[in-house]
């Protein structure tokens, strides 16, 4: 199921590129790409999709996948998502458009092209290790502090990138965010 989901973004992410339009990977692939890799049926996407480039898009997407302007253009409207679902696999795209806040601008424009799994495999645009975990973080404390799979992907990236993370980015964007005492409770258990 990996190699189908990371085909199916692959794909979209082409399709993304041709068209000019600003993403950015997020999620458990980012996660992936950057901690422990884990298997997933969905990606995540950030977008800086414009209602102009909507048409285009489903023109390039519809023989193969299910895209429905009319959600596309609720979520440009309230800064919310849509889904771009492959009709082959069902495998999802979840596409969250780039919302408006300092933090969400920011860590968008700190984005950076990597490898996916090998050199053998396209570039795409990821979060940087730091955006994934206090992404992650915000996630885990939405969801209640309930969620197993965030907690873990946090502590893979965290004990994949140790010493390289940029930690005074880590620690600005958590006390903006109200994340500190999680961030710290992941660092302890991530280096314990």
């Amino acid at each position: 199921m990996q190699d189908e989901i990371l085909s199916v973004t692959s794909r979209v992410i082409e399709t993304l590129d041709k068209l000019g339009i600003p993403y950015v990977v997020c999620g458990s692939i980012a996660s992936s790409a950057f901690g422990l890799p884990r298997s997933t049926m969905d990606a995540d996407i950030i977008v800086n999709l414009t209602e102009v480039q909507i048409p285009e898009l489903i023109s390039l997407l519809r023989d193969d996948f299910y895209i429905d302007a009319g959600a596309m253009r609720d979520a440009i409207k309230f800064q919310s998502s849509f889904n771009i679902i492959h009709y082959q696999t069902s495998c999802k795209i979840d596409c969250y458009i780039l919302k408006r806040q300092p933090y969400e601008q920011i860590k968008f424009s700190r984005r950076r092209r990597e490898y996916v799994l090998s050199e053998k495999c396209p570039m795409w645009y990821f979060l940087t290790p730091e955006d994934s975990i206090l992404s992650k973080l915000q996630w885990y404390q939405i969801s209640g502090g309930v969620s197993e799979r965030q907690w873990r992907d946090i502590i893979g990236v965290l004990e994949v990138q140790g010493d390289i993370l940029e930690r005074s980015y880590l620690e600005k964007w958590s006390q903006q965010l109200g994340l500190t005492e999680l961030l710290q409770k992941a660092i302890q258990e991530a280096e314990g």
